[in-house]
């Protein structure tokens, strides 16, 4: 389960704050993903936003800044996270090879070697108010882990802040 492991992931191996994941299963009658996980006591950022203060909303934002530019390993292992574009790129591949050398494989190597540099970080695709948690002015936890991504940039925009009056700039 693609979700599951993303919190891990996240959980493992940044300092942004992801719920820990007990279980993870498929639900054979519905066919649905179960993630069994630990219980967050807070509110969405997008149903309290309002209520907080002006130094509250900085104190949350350089929150979620830090958590931001802290993408780095706690705990690196052979899979990542990676020193640079280059290291991610070899752990890829022996991911691959691992599982199997084939033409299919090595196609996808080529492809990866013809790839434009740049800087690789992990990011949270939907880092949107819905998706923070916070208790007394403090971010307790991120949710939607699933889309915890390799990305090229660690700058947080409009774009993936969504259109909360007062976060609508780049930080």
């Amino acid at each position: 389960m693609a979700e599951a492991a993303a919190m891990r992931l996240g959980r493992d191996k940044t300092s942004i704050p992801v719920p820990e994941v007990f279980d993870a299963y498929m639900d054979e009658g519905t066919g649905n993903g179960c993630i069994v996980m630990q219980y967050i006591d807070g509110r969405p950022l997008d149903q309290v936003w309002g209520s907080y203060s002006k130094t509250q909303k900085e104190s949350i934002l350089a929150q979620l800044r830090r958590y931001l530019d802290d993408s780095s390993a706690k705990n690196p292992t052979a899979y990542g996270p990676f020193e640079s574009e280059a290291a991610f790129h070899e752990g890829f591949v022996r991911a691959l090879r691992e599982r199997g050398q084939n033409s299919w494989t090595e196609m996808v190597v080529r492809f990866i070697g013809a790839l434009p540099r740049h800087r690789i970080v992990l990011t949270h695709n939907d880092l949107a108010p819905r998706n923070i948690l916070v208790r007394d002015a403090k971010v307790i936890a991120t949710v939607e882990a699933s889309i915890l991504k390799v990305g090229s940039t660690s700058r947080l925009t409009t774009g993936l802040i969504g259109s909360q009056p007062g976060l609508r700039r780049e930080f």
